[in-house]
């Protein structure tokens, strides 16, 4: 996993957003930060388990409350599987691709996806987030 090219300090996040910091909080964000996409609330637990004992109540209840203020963006594949993001301004709008064979969820860095989703979010204002996901068969699933 590699981190994002912005600054990213867990204390400083939660704060702006009014979230009170405690471990538990900044271990999940710390995880998805250094994440290259969206991550399965299972892939984020077992992550969290290699260094310590952490409950899966615990981690529903984070990722949860970080949806809730918007600092976690949820996105769910058309097989219902759950995946999350960071969601906050330094981090610029994009859309997925989900393949609907192997559910593999991607990001898509596109200059032009980017600016229609700055435009999009500027003329909805009474929605927090845009969400834009394309559905295929990856390359993977078309080579088997």
């Amino acid at each position: 996993m590699s981190p994002m090219p912005y600054t990213f300090d867990t204390e400083e996040i939660l704060k702006k957003y009014d979230v009170a910091s405690n471990p538990n909080r900044k271990i999940v964000l710390d995880i998805l930060y250094q994440a290259s996409k969206a991550l399965t609330p299972k892939i984020i637990l077992e992550e969290i388990r290699k260094t310590r004992d952490f409950d899966k109540v615990t981690l529903y209840r984070i990722l949860d409350l970080l949806t809730n203020k918007n600092i976690l963006r949820k996105i769910s594949t058309s097989q219902g599987v759950l995946c999350y993001e960071i969601n906050f301004t330094e981090h610029h709008p994009h859309a997925h691709f989900i393949c609907v064979e192997c559910g593999e969820l991607t990001c898509l860095e596109s200059q032009n996806l980017t600016r229609i989703l700055k435009e999009i979010r500027k003329q909805t204002d009474h929605g927090h987030s845009v969400d834009l996901k394309l559905e295929g068969v990856c390359s993977g699933c078309r080579k088997k």
